[in-house]
């Protein structure tokens, strides 16, 4: 900054004794650009050209304009240049970039080819800068064709391995173009060029730790580099480093306060980790800049899921998948969100479009699955939830369904070892607990059970499934006050969020066994008629209704509810055992009341 400064001093000074020369006006508006300027600039360069048209004062402002974005007026001082210098080679070559920003590409192919007759001595940066536009119109072999050329006479030229890099880039071929920025960096270690290429392409291939040794070295040497700062925030976010990205991101902000990107990204940061309300801060903020961030709707539509604010969350996804149908995270989201509303037609939809996007997605496989075993779709289910363990065998959720689902199909030691699984990974995984109690509790292990059901019920006391599953037990254990106190709190529960109806019916099948136990037959018929009502041909609810019309003399009713069972089951033992009771009981009744009516 010294020297611009002494410069214009001394420029001033000489404008001063010779107001009406030309040149120090150009000077000093050149003096002015690169310092950017450019209002200063743009008065000394027109004061020049007003006093004498030359070819550096007209550059000049070209480059002034240029820097401005004025490209149509850096076009015009640019053909003017030249008008007075037709042969310039810089001048050309300048003019080919600017035609570049304007997609004006035959323009500015026909400038750098009259520079490669006219400047043989700087052949090799024009081959690179004729390769670059021939990339940017898709023309990959003559631009390659070009920067080799370029290379073969000059090896290390950094412009033409910088933008063979990027080519090789652009055409997918990441081992070359990784090579070229590695030859640029042994020419210039400090290049921020060749780190971030490095890191962008590491980054792509999912070599995280290269790409963040990478970025580390670009942001030594530009530490307020946004660019730099946004992507090695994404890879501390992947690596699970999770304060050295909020770090990264907080710096940016501190640059660049409203950039709805970083906060977005760190938005995501504190929702990984769970921060949800500086996570929907984050997200509000971002959402304030940019109303159709449709990544931000969606990262803020899964907060509100986690939260449990189905509304606000299905308006923000809603909102997302408008603006990007094929996104895959607010698909899948929508579709566990639909789920957890019982609404699987819709949910079903959301996450099978997910798995046309990304087959290989655990969270979407997951949640189909769950769905299909809710819909009784256990085939289906188990093929989702199989493949959803083998691309992630630590899944939670995908082993605590698959155990629920094991347990629906009587494979109780499969059930267990998945529920044991997903709570050596989640220890406090409440449906992980119930369903854990309820296997163990079908194989007789009553302890065990009952401390697995014991804890979720220390946290959530008014939680139907776990109730009516340790309401059972206690039935099973001859503990009916504790049965009747447990399975009425859970049919008194039953508008639960979580609860299934499945779960209700086994309250009031057991309910009414207990009931039945204790001689309160009409409170048993009361519970079994209602439970029947939905599930008729549950074999455990018409035995026992069964034995409660027997218990009260009504043999014919026994004897229904008897045959409807053998139907169902002809080998089942207690049914043909209450069967020859019931029948000798009406036997003996038909033989009593024949001898009153002889007597």
């Amino acid at each position: 900054m010294f020297k611009w400064n002494s410069a214009l001093q001394d420029l001033g000074i000489a404008i001063q004794r010779h107001p009406q020369k030309p040149r120090a006006y150009a000077l000093r508006g050149e003096v002015y650009r690169l310092m950017e300027k450019f209002d200063m600039a743009m008065i000394d360069l027109s004061k020049s050209l007003k006093l004498q048209q030359n070819a550096f004062a007209f550059r000049a402002r070209a480059e002034v304009n240029c820097s401005l974005a004025k490209y149509a007026e850096a076009i015009s001082d640019f053909n003017s240049a030249l008008n007075l210098e037709p042969n310039n080679p810089y001048t050309l070559t300048r003019r080919s970039k600017v035609y570049c920003n304007l997609k004006l590409f035959p323009e500015a192919l026909d400038d750098l080819d009259n520079v490669l007759m006219l400047d043989p001595r700087n052949t090799s940066s024009t081959l690179a800068n004729r390769g670059e536009v021939y990339r940017l119109i898709g023309r990959f072999d003559m631009a390659l064709a070009d920067l080799n050329s370029a290379l073969e006479r000059e090896e290390n030229n950094t412009l033409a391995l910088e933008r063979r890099g990027a080519l090789f880039r652009q055409m997918g071929k990441n081992v070359e173009a990784l090579m070229d920025f590695y030859n640029i960096l042994k020419l210039n270690p400090k290049s921020v060029f060749g780190h971030k290429n490095r890191g962008e392409i590491y980054q792509a291939l999912g070599n995280l730790n290269e790409a963040l040794y990478n970025f580390d070295e670009a942001l030594k040497l530009e530490r307020d580099n946004l660019s730099l700062l946004k992507h090695r925030s994404e890879i501390h976010r992947l690596l699970g480093n999770y304060q050295s990205a909020i770090n990264d991101l907080n710096h940016a902000l501190s640059i660049e306060p409203n950039d709805a990107f970083l906060l977005r990204g760190r938005g995501e940061v504190y929702r990984l980790i769970q921060c949800f309300d500086l996570s929907l801060t984050d997200f509000d903020r971002a959402l304030e800049i940019d109303p159709g961030n449709a990544f931000a709707l969606t990262s803020r539509g899964e907060v509100y899921r986690m939260l449990r604010k189905g509304a606000e969350a299905l308006n923000d996804l809603d909102r997302a998948i408008t603006i990007i149908p094929n996104n895959l995270l607010a698909r899948e989201s929508r579709g566990a969100l639909n789920r957890t509303f019982r609404r699987y037609e819709e949910a079903l939809r959301d996450l099978d479009y997910a798995l046309q996007l990304k087959p290989t997605s655990v969270f979407a496989l997951a949640n189909r699955g769950a769905i299909y075993y809710m819909l009784s779709r256990y085939f289906e289910a188990q093929i989702d939830l199989d493949k959803a363990l083998e691309y992630d065998p630590n899944h939670a959720f995908t082993l605590e369904t698959r155990g629920a689902l094991y347990n629906t199909l009587g494979k109780y030691d499969k059930a267990l070892s998945d529920l044991d699984r997903a709570l050596s990974i989640e220890p406090e995984n409440s449906w992980a607990l119930c369903y854990r109690g309820e296997v163990l509790f079908t194989l007789e292990k009553y302890d065990e059970a009952l401390e697995d059901l014991n804890r979720v019920l220390d946290l959530q006391p008014n939680w139907c499934y776990p109730l009516s599953v340790r309401g059972a037990l206690y039935r099973s254990l001859g503990c009916y006050t504790k049965a009747l106190e447990d399975l009425t709190s859970s049919l008194r529960n039953a508008k639960d969020r979580a609860y299934n109806i499945k779960y209700e019916n086994k309250a009031l099948l057991n309910r009414g066994s207990v009931y039945r136990i204790i001689g309160k037959f009409d409170e048993a018929l009361i519970d079994f008629n209602k439970a029947l009502l939905r599930d008729p041909n549950n074999i455990f609810g018409l035995c026992e209704r069964s034995y409660v019309y027997y218990s009260l003399e009504i043999y014919d009713y026994a004897l229904l509810d008897i045959d409807v069972v053998l139907v169902i089951d002809p080998h089942n033992s207690f049914a043909q055992n209450l069967k020859s009771k019931v029948e000798f009981a009406q036997n003996d009744n038909n033989l009593n009341n024949d001898n009153k009516d002889n007597f």
